[in-house]
């Protein structure tokens, strides 16, 4: 967050219930910039607040994530379809991932996506799954591979981020950089949180650099 905070313009900080937020501008609009935490509490209770306070047009989130091969570390992957991979309420005829009354899956901007296309830095479409815990074993992906198998990558936010704008129908986009690759038996030796947030954070900056007022 402190390398966008350096490059931006007219920063003003504002705290709300304890949680931080900066208003200011980069790239030539008007943002709001936070740091939401670890775990999709945090993420959605980040989200909310800056929802209800500000006026926000589109939802950017970056920062790291796990992979699947064939990705690789330092891949950028933008998010397509968004799912919960610690949800599992089927017995009253939800899909495995789905929360009661919201949809199998989020969708990401099109709009968004389209712009990150534009973008000279290659960026790969990835299906993103979300819970409460750091993957090392693709074990705790199972069931939901079984619902999307092409799903390659693992958060602890994103699907939380997604059903909040969902919620405020805000559209969203998530930018993760790979920092490790699940069940690579170097997996934690390799990982590099710092370096592969600010790979996101330019991709992020390439895409406000697109956005049309």
């Amino acid at each position: 967050m402190q390398n966008l905070l350096s490059q931006a313009q007219a920063v003003e900080n504002v705290t709300i219930h304890g949680h931080v937020f900066y208003k200011a501008v980069l790239c030539n609009h008007q943002v709001v910039i936070t740091q939401l935490g670890i775990g999709k509490v945090n993420a959605s209770i980040n989200l909310t607040l800056m929802l209800s306070h500000f006026d926000i047009h589109y939802i950017i989130n970056t920062g790291i994530a796990g992979g699947l091969k064939p990705l690789q570390i330092n891949d950028v992957i933008v998010s397509d379809r968004i799912y919960y991979y610690d949800v599992d309420i089927q017995f009253f005829g939800y899909q495995y991932g789905q929360v009661a009354g919201e949809p199998e899956y989020y969708q990401s901007s099109l709009e968004l996506k389209q712009l990150v296309r534009e973008s000279t830095i290659d960026c790969k479409i990835a299906h993103v799954c979300s819970g409460d815990k750091f993957v090392t074993s693709v074990d705790l992906l199972n069931d939901i591979l079984k619902v999307n198998s092409d799903i390659s990558v693992a958060d602890m936010e994103s699907a939380a981020l997604a059903h909040v704008a969902h919620r405020f129908a805000v559209p969203f986009l998530v930018i993760r950089t790979i920092s490790d690759i699940i069940n690579d038996n170097n997996q934690l030796e390799k990982y590099n949180e710092e370096e592969s947030a600010l790979k996101a954070q330019t991709v992020l900056l390439d895409v406000l650099a697109h956005i049309q007022e």
